[in-house]
């Protein structure tokens, strides 16, 4: 009888440990930041050069997985769905491609190349870029666009987006968003700093 017993137990130990050894982990997942779809625009002559930077991100937003805003202060990290390259990258190279595009004479150099003397330099701190469980999703930066004699060329303002991820649990739509969210805010760098040259 004992013995018996004792092979149930084995036997049924063995099937635990066959059955934990299946549940493998979903895969993990990477999602990119896209640019706008635009054509780069023709430079003449010699161009003017932006050079994106510093640029500063939140520390929760310096890790490689998904972040949403929860309920109240809570904030939820997906570590199965992950940015293909970290946001302080990303964010420069995107804003780079885009306002190249939108601005006529213009090269947008992204922080991690620096150029000897820029003829104007964008200063960014980001304060928020999330999305929320309705799929809001909310960049709110702080930016200015100074000169080679680092006088403000566009003065330091605040300014929040808005886009949305449809459906609003959808990692993928969240990046799509996000990009969307750049793409204002490119939109937002060329129109003012065209803007300031013309003045």
């Amino acid at each position: 009888m004992r013995a018996l017993m004792v092979r149930q137990i084995t036997a049924g130990l063995a099937v635990l440990v066959l059955l934990s050894a299946c549940a493998s982990p979903p895969p993990v997942r990477y999602y990119r930041l896209d640019p706008m779809n635009l054509e780069p625009q023709a430079t003449t002559g010699r161009p003017a050069v932006l050079a994106l930077g510093p640029m500063s991100f939140p520390d929760y937003l310096r890790r490689p997985q998904l972040v949403r805003r929860g309920q109240g202060a809570e904030m939820t990290v997906d570590e199965f769905h992950r940015w293909a390259e970290p946001l302080d990258e990303a964010v420069p190279r995107v804003l780079a491609v885009n306002v190249s595009a939108l601005a006529d004479d213009l090269v947008v150099v992204p922080g991690t190349r620096r150029p000897v003397a820029p003829d104007y330099r964008l200063i960014a701190t980001v304060h928020r870029l999330d999305t929320d469980a309705s799929g809001e999703t909310v960049m709110l930066v702080q930016w200015s666009i100074s000169g080679r004699d680092r006088a403000a060329v566009v003065p330091p303002r605040t300014t929040r987006y808005r886009s949305r991820a449809s459906p609003a649990d959808d990692p993928g739509a969240m990046a799509e968003a996000t990009s969307d969210l750049l793409a204002q805010f490119s939109r937002d760098i060329a129109a003012a700093l065209e803007h300031a040259r013309r003045s």
